[in-house]
């Protein structure tokens, strides 16, 4: 919740496509992503963590809830049901490749969480799994962002933006999270 309230202060939308039924994407300014993600915009708890060592979690495992890690979600769009990114997914693609390369993110290293929509028929960890891949490997592909610096991650439904609502297209999403203090 803490990142779409801190990528929502940088000016991200989300709205419903009305024929879908899907998020369509909003996306602010890159510098705007830029200023959400920047490794000193992690809170409190983070910085004691890192600074402690004692990182109970890998980079390659889902981040527990509650913790303040720089993050930014926004819905992408994906053909239904399948980890095959729409034209639309992959405009939003191109701004967040913008935002990875400026010189204040250049070294750092990203979690790619995707999130799927409880209750959608999806078998949820695999495709979310799958998608959180294909994210990562368009940006390596097509905007040269190393491999190493991407690592893609399936939440599943697990971790919904609005609990309330499972099957809202507001849970569906993908989501940047600077893993530095992980290092």
């Amino acid at each position: 919740m803490r990142s779409m309230i801190r990528a929502g202060a940088a000016g991200l939308a989300l709205g419903l496509g009305a024929a879908a039924g899907q998020a369509q994407t909003v996306l602010p300014a890159f510098d705007s992503i830029v200023a959400v993600l920047r490794p000193d915009a992690a809170g409190p708890v983070v910085r004691s963590i890192a600074g402690s060592g004692a990182i109970p979690f890998a980079a390659d495992q889902p981040i527990p809830a509650g913790l303040d890690f720089p993050a930014f979600s926004f819905g992408i769009g994906f053909d239904p049901g399948s980890h095959i990114l729409t034209t639309e997914g992959m405009t939003a693609l191109r701004t967040i490749a913008a935002a990875l390369g400026d010189d204040a993110l250049a070294g750092s290293r990203f979690q790619v969480g995707a999130h799927v929509v409880q209750g959608s028929g999806l078998n949820a960890l695999p495709v979310s799994a799958r998608r959180a891949a294909v994210v990562a490997e368009h940006l390596t592909v097509f905007y040269g962002i190393p491999a190493g610096r991407l690592v893609p991650v399936g939440y599943s439904n697990g971790k919904p933006l609005d609990a309330l609502a499972p099957a809202s297209p507001a849970n569906e999403r993908i989501e940047f999270i600077n893993i530095d203090a992980l290092r």
